[in-house]
C-alpha cells in the first residue's frame, strides 16, 4: 500500500466521529424536508445527533493530550540529553562500565599505563588468538630504567621496586605470547616504552569504528595512601565527541614523539 493510501485512511480513521456526525444531521435535514416527523421521532435524531457530537468532542480531546504527551515525552528526552551529569554518575571506581563482547572483538587495541601488568595478565588468551586472526595491538608502558620509572617505584605500596619487576613481567610474558602464535602469526604487537611519567592511562578499543571506545583511568598525584575504593575510571563511547579525539590524540602524540617514548626492539614490534 502507498504512503498517500496509508495517510488517506489514517485520516478517515481519525476524523470518523466527525465525518459520521455530518452525514448523519444531512441525513436528518434531508428526511425532515420529504416527510412529516412526529416531536418524538424529531428527538430521537437530535438526541442521535448530540451524541455523535460528544463521541467526536472526546476523540479530538484524546488526540489533544496525546499530543501533548509526545510533546512533553520529546521535551523530557531533550532535557535530560542537555542535562550536566554529576561525577559520581560518571566515574567508576574500577575499569568497569564498558562492553566486553566488542572489546574481545576489537581489531584495534591501544593500551597504556606503567606497566600493563592486569591488562597482559588478564588477556592473555585474547592477546594470543587476536595475533592469530591479525588484529594490531599498541601497547605503551614504563621504560624499566628511566627516571620516571624510578621516581614512581620508590613510592609503591605497598612495595618499593614492584613496579620494575612488573614491567619485567610485561614484557617477558608478552615475548612468550607473540612466541606462542608461531607461524599462525597474521596481526602484531607493536610496544614503546614510556620515558615520562603518565597522569593516565588508557584502554582504545577500535577508535576508527563507530562502535569504539574508550576507557580513561586517571592517575593520582599522591599515590602514598592505599584506597579500597582504587582509582576514577570513565568511558567514553562516541568516536566523533571532542573528548574522544582528545584522548586518541594523547596516546598517538606520545606514540609518536622519541622525547616521550622509544621502541622496545629496533623493528618497533614484536
Amino acid at each position: 500500500m502507498s504512503r498517500k493510501w496509508v495517510e488517506a485512511v489514517w485520516f478517515l480513521f481519525e476524523n470518523l466521529p466527525s465525518l459520521l456526525t455530518v452525514a448523519f444531521t444531512a441525513y436528518v435535514l434531508i428526511l425532515s424536508q420529504k416527510t412529516s416527523l412526529n416531536e418524538m421521532e424529531v428527538l430521537l435524531w437530535l438526541l442521535g445527533i448530540v451524541g455523535l457530537l460528544a463521541t467526536s468532542e472526546l476523540v479530538e480531546r484524546f488526540r489533544r493530550l496525546k499530543r501533548i504527551e509526545e510533546t512533553s515525552t520529546k521535551t523530557l528526552d531533550l532535557v535530560a540529553s542537555l542535562a550536566k551529569p554529576d561525577a559520581a554518575s560518571i566515574l567508576h571506581s574500577r575499569r568497569t562500565n564498558w562492553d566486553r563482547e566488542i572489546f574481545h572483538k576489537a581489531q584495534e587495541v591501544f593500551v597504556s599505563g606503567y606497566s600493563l601488568v592486569n591488562f597482559v595478565r588478564g588477556q592473555e588468551s585474547f592477546l594470543k588468538e587476536g595475533l592469530i586472526s591479525g588484529n594490531h595491538f599498541k601497547l605503551l608502558l614504563l621504560k624499566p630504567d628511566c627516571p620516571a620509572t624510578e621516581l614512581l617505584d620508590g613510592f609503591m605500596i605497598p612495595h618499593p621496586g614492584e613496579l620494575k619487576r612488573d614491567i619485567a613481567h610485561s614484557l617477558k610474558r608478552l615475548e612468550r605470547i607473540v612466541s606462542a602464535a608461531g607461524p599462525m602469526k597474521k596481526g602484531r604487537i607493536e610496544i614503546r616504552l614510556l620515558k615520562i611519567v603518565p597522569t593516565f592511562s588508557l584502554y582504545v578499543i577500535d577508535p576508527h569504528r563507530d562502535h569504539g571506545w574508550i576507557s580513561v583511568e586517571l592517575y593520582p598525584t599522591y599515590d602514598k595512601i592505599e584506597l579500597d575504593t582504587g582509582r576514577p575510571h570513565f568511558v567514553i563511547k562516541t568516536p566523533k565527541s571532542y573528548w574522544f579525539k582528545y584522548f586518541l590524540n594523547q596516546f598517538e602524540a606520545i606514540w609518536n614523539d622519541t622525547n616521550y617514548s622509544e621502541p622496545y626492539h629496533a623493528e618497533n614490534r614484536l
